[in-house]
């Protein structure tokens, strides 16, 4: 269960990437005023938090059916800080 939440995590995150590349969504919000670091910025915000929402779901129905899952937590917690940049830059290559 873990593991296909993980898979559509990084699914989502480089689907949304890949779907800005392709409609050259990023190009109009730069040529309209917005700084590449805020753009930047309130992708890896928005991604992170999806991301931490989905862990946290998880924790709570581990909680719930009180599976023995020892330091669950700390997987669930620091994954998403590790998968969305990783995401992000193989998304250049």
């Amino acid at each position: 269960m873990i593991t296909i939440s993980y898979a559509l995590m990084q699914a989502s995150t480089i689907a949304f990437i890949l779907h800005e590349k392709e409609r050259k969504l990023k190009h109009m919000q730069l040529i309209q005023g917005m700084s590449r670091a805020a753009y930047w910025t309130v992708n890896l915000l928005f991604d992170l938090l999806k991301c931490l929402l989905i862990s946290g779901l998880i924790l709570l129905l581990i909680e719930i059916y009180d599976i023995d899952f020892p330091d669950s937590w700390t997987l669930l917690i620091e994954y998403p800080f590790a998968i969305v940049p990783f995401t992000y830059v193989s998304s250049f290559l």
